[in-house]
């Protein structure tokens, strides 16, 4: 069982690293794994490949700064864009 999904583990980054140095597609890619496999799939991605694994886990403060610092891809513009306009962003901080 281990070595089968260490298999698709190898493909699944194997694909994805083509579709980003191949294909020009710039991401971001997500992955959605058990908690015990992470470490792996985090080690696997970082050998084979020059793409950036983030694993988003932890307290709801430590996500809230991996999305403002870390969700990001260059726009067509290469500027940076996280996907949520600035404007909507401000209206869920502001008090009711």
């Amino acid at each position: 069982m281990l070595r089968g999904f260490r298999l698709r583990t190898s493909l699944v980054v194997a694909f994805l690293n083509y579709l980003a140095t191949r294909r020009s597609v710039a991401g971001p890619f997500l992955v959605v794994a058990p908690l015990t496999t992470v470490d792996f799939w985090q080690s696997e991605v970082q050998r084979v490949t020059d793409l950036y694994p983030l694993t988003y886990v932890g307290s709801s403060e430590a996500r809230r700064v991996m999305r403002d610092f870390e969700f990001f891809w260059p726009d067509c513009h290469g500027e940076r864009d996280s996907g949520v306009d600035e404007e909507e962003d401000e209206e869920e901080e502001s008090p009711q």
